[in-house]
């Protein structure tokens, strides 16, 4: 089968129509002051050239940045992910007790933890229905 598309470009061309759309976003939302904008199109653009160029490195790193994984490598990005996702649930909790303590809206906090206990519990339930079969 022929691919038009180099694999090792799927990753940076979402993270620059990401965000590009976060750019616009921001824009609209919060007015078009030109200095917020261009620096965040510089640092999606640094991103997505980052991103590209440790995909062609020949290391475990370039492996899992640019989508060829073995099962060692694997092993380390969902050993990664997981630590990360430890890591925003604690930083989510933390924030949510300073604006409880603060008396600011704590619904936003309450909401994406919900998402993350949600999405856990429910991620439990399809991985270990997987391993029954």
């Amino acid at each position: 089968m022929l691919r038009l598309t180099n694999p090792r470009w799927r990753a940076p061309a979402v993270m620059l129509a990401g965000g590009t759309v976060i750019d616009v976003a921001v824009g609209i939302g919060h007015g078009w002051h030109w200095g917020a904008e261009i620096i965040l199109a510089l640092l999606t653009i640094l991103a997505a050239a980052g991103y590209y160029l440790l995909g062609g490195r020949d290391t475990d790193t370039g492996a899992i940045y640019s989508g060829h994984m073995d099962e060692r490598q694997l092993l380390i990005w969902t050993q990664a992910m997981a630590l990360s996702g430890w890591v925003v649930s604690l930083a989510l909790l933390v924030a949510f007790v300073i604006a409880l303590v603060l008396g600011k809206p704590t619904w936003p906090f309450a909401l994406v933890l919900g998402i993350g206990v949600v999405t856990f519990f429910g991620a439990t339930a399809v991985y270990r229905r997987r391993e029954a079969r």
